[in-house]
């Protein structure tokens, strides 16, 4: 190798770490039930139960009528004709809705998690998911929705909430992905962002949002089968509370939501979003080495 090789790459490899280090330093975390155990995940008592990552079902008397949501291992739902997450591992998290609101007998499963965002001011939330019925989603308050995902407080309400919901009371129904937007004033909105959505399908859907403008700057919705992805960058959409409300959450929940509606999870990912600065010096390291590179050519 000569002196000019060694020097591109030596200058790769520590291109390569500054643009791993950006990238991950900052806190990126995946949640993917690998380590979770088998079965219901345990109730909060004082502190998350042991057995899932910190997972935990917020208890009833704060989040009435909660229940556990339950890790399954993948073997167990492709027995079932149940498709896998294409990018999965062993286990999944699976959440539905049980009983009948009508006579007061509805549970909810819920699974939950504490999550620090001062580490940044942007954030991209991320996780894999696909919906299935078991029996006739129908379209009462009992199974039109599916399941639900949400940043919130753990002292008071939601900042941000997805709702997944059929498009029709067919069996075979496709859903739709709704995001509870608010307006610069605080005024709560409801849009249909992904519609005709497949069931036993693997989707990935992801939101980027501000915490220090209490915007959504844009969400996107990734096929896993095709691996095409389609983006939304929405203007005027805002979080609970309008534009300058303040960020509180401190915490992030899967809801299920209609009973014989199963929602299933995997690949759960909180990623802060680079500050331009540091885009624009990994640009410079990377004209650099373009550079350098073409030195090595030409001399």
């Amino acid at each position: 190798m000569t002196t000019a090789s060694r020097r591109v790459s030596f200058f790769t490899g520590c291109l390569l770490l500054l643009l791993f280090n950006a990238s991950t330093a900052s806190g990126g975390t995946t949640y993917n039930f690998e380590s979770c155990n088998l079965g219901p995940i345990g109730v909060w008592n004082n502190g998350p139960p042991p057995g899932c990552d910190l997972w935990y079902t917020p208890p009833s008397y704060l989040v009435p009528n909660s229940a556990p949501a339950t890790v399954y291992p993948y073997s167990f739902i492709e027995s079932y004709g149940v498709a896998a997450d294409p990018r999965g591992g062993n286990n999944l998290l699976i959440l539905s809705g049980n009983g009948n609101s009508q006579i007061g007998t509805v549970t909810y499963d819920r699974a939950q998690h504490g999550f620090n965002f001062s580490g940044a001011s942007e954030w991209a939330v991320g996780y894999d998911i696909s919906v299935v019925n078991v029996n006739n989603p129908g379209n009462s308050d009992d199974a039109y929705y599916i399941g639900g995902f949400s940043i919130m407080s753990t002292n008071g309400g939601a900042s941000l909430i997805v709702d997944d919901a059929w498009d029709n009371s067919s069996t075979d129904s496709t859903w739709s992905s709704i995001y509870w937007d608010y307006d610069a004033q605080g005024n709560l909105d409801g849009v249909v962002a992904w519609t005709g959505l497949a069931q036993n399908h693997w989707y990935s859907e992801s939101t980027v949002f501000d915490t220090n403008s209490n915007r959504i700057l844009s969400l996107s919705l990734t096929d896993l089968t095709t691996n095409l992805t389609e983006t939304i960058s929405p203007t005027g959409w805002y979080m609970a509370g309008g534009a300058g409300a303040p960020f509180g959450a401190n915490a992030f929940r899967f809801s299920g939501l209609g009973w014989g509606n199963g929602m299933l999870v995997d690949n759960v990912t909180l990623d802060p979003v680079p500050e331009p600065a540091t885009l624009f010096l990994a640009g410079i390291g990377l004209i650099a080495l373009i550079a350098l590179r073409r030195r090595e050519i030409t001399s």
